[in-house]
C-alpha cells in the first residue's frame, strides 16, 4: 500500500473535525468540553504552573528552549492516561532528538502528580492546574467534572498552535507516530516516523 502523506491543510481540517466532535454534545462520548479555547494558528495561551518537583514552569520560558508538545490528561487514576504517558516517556528520546519539550497538564495536585511520576518513572514534567484556569483557557475542561479532556497541542517556538487533538472518548489517543509526524511537519523536517509502505496511523486505542 502506498504511503499516504496528508498535507498540512488536510491535517488542519482533520484537527478541526475532531474538535467539533469532542464538543458537539454527543452523550455517548461523555467527553464534552466547556467550550472556548484557541484554534490552530492562534497564539497558545500563556501559563505558569507548578510542576511535580515543586518548581513553577512557564510556557514562555520553555518555548525559548524549543517547540512544545503539550499533553492534557484526565488524572493519575485513568488507566488510559497512564498508558499514554508511559508510552511517551519510553519514547522521550524521539521528542528530544527533535529538540521538543514534552509537558503534561492535569487538575491533579503536585503531590498526586509527583506520585504518578514516581510510579511510571517519568522523565518529563507533570504540571498541576487544580483551578482549571489553564485547562479552561485551552478549551479542554470537561463539562461534567473538574478534569481535563485528554488532548495534545503542538506549539512551535513562534507560540502559535500548529496542531491540536481532542480525544473523542477516554481510550482515544493519537498514535505516537502520528504525533511525531506532525511534529516533524511543524519543524519543516522530513518525517522519519513513517517508512515507505507503512499505513498512516491516525489513532490508537488504549
Amino acid at each position: 500500500m502506498p504511503l499516504h502523506r496528508p498535507s498540512i491543510c488536510q491535517l488542519a481540517r482533520t484537527a478541526s473535525v475532531l474538535v467539533f466532535v469532542a464538543t458537539s454534545g454527543c452523550a455517548s462520548l461523555n467527553l464534552r468540553t466547556r467550550g472556548g479555547g484557541p484554534v490552530v494558528q492562534e497564539m497558545a495561551p500563556a501559563f505558569r504552573l507548578r510542576a511535580m518537583t515543586g518548581n513553577d514552569i512557564s510556557l514562555t520560558d520553555v518555548l525559548a528552549q524549543g517547540p512544545v508538545v503539550l499533553v492534557f490528561y484526565e488524572s493519575s487514576k485513568s488507566s488510559h492516561c497512564r498508558k499514554q504517558l508511559d508510552e511517551f516517556n519510553r519514547n522521550l528520546g524521539e521528542f528530544r532528538r527533535r529538540g521538543a519539550i514534552l509537558l503534561a497538564v492535569s487538575a491533579d495536585s503536585p503531590e498526586t502528580s509527583a506520585q504518578l511520576a514516581k510510579d511510571l518513572h517519568l522523565a518529563f514534567p507533570l504540571l498541576s492546574d487544580p483551578s482549571l484556569e489553564t485547562i479552561q483557557a485551552y478549551g479542554m475542561a470537561r463539562m461534567e467534572k473538574d478534569a481535563a479532556v485528554p488532548g495534545i497541542f503542538i506549539i512551535p517556538q513562534s507560540g502559535r498552535i500548529y496542531w491540536k487533538y481532542v480525544s473523542e472518548a477516554m481510550g482515544d489517543r493519537p498514535s505516537l507516530r502520528w504525533v511525531l509526524y506532525i511534529l516533524d511537519d511543524a519543524l519543516g523536517q522530513t518525517s522519519e516516523s513513517l517508512k515507505p509502505g507503512a499505513v498512516f496511523p491516525h489513532q490508537q486505542k488504549f
